[in-house]
């Protein structure tokens, strides 16, 4: 109760220096300004995945995917720092590079398994010679170990890479593997 006495004063002072009065001095209302800048909010486009092509002539391609249009691949090439096209039908392999996610996986994981940890613990039933009792704490630290284990290789394996096969491959399983690679397009099209 104090603190809010305390307060008044200055929400007083606060509230009168937000009220408009007219030149004869009676007053006419509040008048709040709030500004926000929105122009310096400046967003980040979504990164494209990154791709290591093979052609059929045995062309070594590294970049960005940009966009996958009809029958080709728009690329942002490292080597050179080009956009370039790349006919699909001329592309053995793609190797689509995938961001590790063994770090989150672990944090889920380790923050998982140190409530499951804890919420498990039971208190021993004897407490003679020979048994030793830890503690919630214990239970907790060692369930927060094994699940940041757990949750590091499902997210490793969440982030490994995945190599598409393009030779020898019908036209509809193409199609099937460029709605894949339009997933991870940074300008993703409307196929």
């Amino acid at each position: 109760m104090k603190k809010i006495i305390a307060l008044l004063p200055v929400l007083s002072l606060l509230f009168m220096s937000c009220m408009t009065f007219s030149p004869d001095g009676r007053e006419i209302g509040v008048h709040i300004t709030v500004q926000t800048n929105r122009s310096e909010r400046h967003v980040e486009p979504k990164r494209g995945a990154w791709l290591e092509i093979l052609d059929k002539g045995g062309r070594f391609i590294k970049g960005e995917l940009l966009a996958v249009e009809q029958d080709s691949l728009l690329i942002w090439e490292l080597a050179s720092g080009i956009d370039i096209f790349v006919d699909i039908h001329h592309i053995k392999t793609i190797k689509l590079t995938r961001k590790s996610r063994a770090y989150e996986g672990a944090l889920i994981g380790g923050a998982l398994g140190t409530l499951i940890g804890a919420a498990t613990y039971q208190e021993p039933r004897s407490t003679g010679w020979g048994v030793i009792d830890f503690g919630p704490e214990f239970n907790a630290a060692a369930g927060g170990l094994m699940g940041m284990a757990a949750g590091g290789l499902i997210g490793a394996a969440a982030g490994a890479d995945q190599t598409l096969q393009i030779e020898g491959k019908s036209d509809s399983e193409i199609r099937k593997m460029l709605e894949i690679l339009n997933s991870h397009a940074r300008f993703p099209s409307n196929q």
